[in-house]
């Protein structure tokens, strides 16, 4: 949450996937937020470390493609340069 808000950035939803292995796409959470992505209500997502978005470099880049294809900016606390990582922060842009 704090990077969210340092960035300039509106928390308006958080989706959790305890239980459920980063192995896999289909998990009730990460369901969720794709549909909001694929309905453009989301504007950016923040992800605490990559590996908690997904554990395998194809999904990742599955996952990637779908965001960029809806606009969605995906921004990555555990990375310095706050690009791209099991709680996935939904935000909206506020500027």
């Amino acid at each position: 949450m704090k990077f969210a808000n340092e960035n300039g950035y509106q928390v308006t939803g958080v989706f959790t996937d305890v239980g459920y292995s980063g192995l896999r796409l289909d998990r009730p959470g990460l369901d969720k937020m794709r549909k909001l992505i694929a309905r453009q209500s989301i504007d950016a997502v923040v992800v605490s470390d990559l590996w908690r978005l997904t554990r395998s470099a194809k999904d990742n880049a599955c996952l990637e493609r779908e965001f960029a294809d809806s606009g969605v900016e995906l921004r990555c606390v555990a990375s310095k340069r706050g690009i791209m990582t099991a709680q996935l922060i939904h935000v909206q842009a506020s500027r």
